[in-house]
């Protein structure tokens, strides 16, 4: 290749969204690094599927594992029937499945890392009864 004789010269900078380790500690009273890996290494994929014929669902955080409270967060509005999505998850995130538009709890799902796929299963008959104890 030839020098540039003429003409502008660019440079590109590439950023990336991590943590920069340098400023976090490592000491004996408790890591910074071990709870921010451990954080990372706790979320993981799942997929959720609308199982309930005829009947499009809201899904919606009620319980946030990582910062350990109770929550309301839309996470997926208007799931139609068979429609999969995906979600990265906390172990112990709660979520539930709300007839689309309404307040009327149809399904609830806590998720373990032991599982990555969930069936959203109309559960309003279970939970009668259940109620009904």
């Amino acid at each position: 290749m030839a020098p540039i004789a003429s003409g502008t010269r660019y440079s590109i900078s590439f950023f990336y969204d991590f943590i920069n380790p340098a400023g976090l500690t490592n000491s004996n009273e408790g890591s910074d690094i071990d709870e921010v890996e451990a954080h990372y290494l706790s979320e993981f994929k799942v997929q959720f599927q609308n199982a309930i014929s005829n009947l499009p669902v809201d899904l919606i955080l009620v319980y946030d594992a990582a910062a350990e409270r109770e929550v309301r967060e839309e996470i997926f509005l208007k799931m139609v029937p068979n429609e999969i999505t995906k979600y990265l998850a906390i172990e112990g995130d709660i979520l539930v499945a709300l007839v689309a538009g309404k307040d009327e709890v149809v399904a609830q799902i806590k998720i373990r890392n032991d599982r990555s796929l969930y069936f959203i299963e109309d559960e309003r008959r279970w939970m009668k009864e259940e109620h009904e104890l």
